[in-house]
């Protein structure tokens, strides 16, 4: 439900920090990948429902950045793993017309093959409002079910 407004909330805070000097990739690419560039995809979006109305929305992210640099890749690699936390520790992500601040949790780096992969969750709680009309109808059927249960008590 809110996984593609916190990958719209990571790529902003990315554009932000990083400019457009690079190619931002929010899905798989196989080809004709541009680098440098980073790849931001959820791995483990996840929804636990409490008290009927709040609902905590968990998102593991993984950036991916693959560098320009064929021969000093760690270099660059560096500068950047030191600019991805300051940059993505608070992003903003939208709902409808609301903007809310959520704070990255977990976050770790890891170089593996000279590619730079920065992983780190966005959890946070959304208040769901439940329509009038489905209240009317919970308590329409609620009422029927007492009705029956009374009519086999008189039995």
């Amino acid at each position: 439900m809110y996984t593609n407004a916190v990958i719209d909330g990571v790529i902003s805070a990315l554009k932000n920090s990083f400019g457009n000097k690079y190619k931002y990739y929010p899905e798989n690419i196989e080809q004709d990948m541009v680098v440098p560039c980073f790849l931001i995809r959820c791995i483990r979006p996840k929804t636990t429902i409490y008290r009927d109305v709040y609902k905590l929305s968990e998102h593991s992210i993984v950036v991916q950045y693959i560098p320009k640099d064929e021969y000093e890749p760690r270099l660059e690699i560096n500068d950047i793993a030191d600019a991805l936390c300051p940059t993505l520790e608070f992003i903003t992500v939208k709902d409808g017309d609301n903007m809310t601040n959520v704070m990255a949790t977990n976050i770790d780096t890891n170089i593996t093959d000279n590619i730079l992969t920065f992983t780190c969750n966005y959890d946070f709680f959304v208040k769901e409002i439940i329509q009038e009309e489905t209240i009317k109808s919970y308590s329409n059927d609620l009422n029927v079910k007492e009705s029956e249960d009374e009519n086999e008590e008189k039995s």
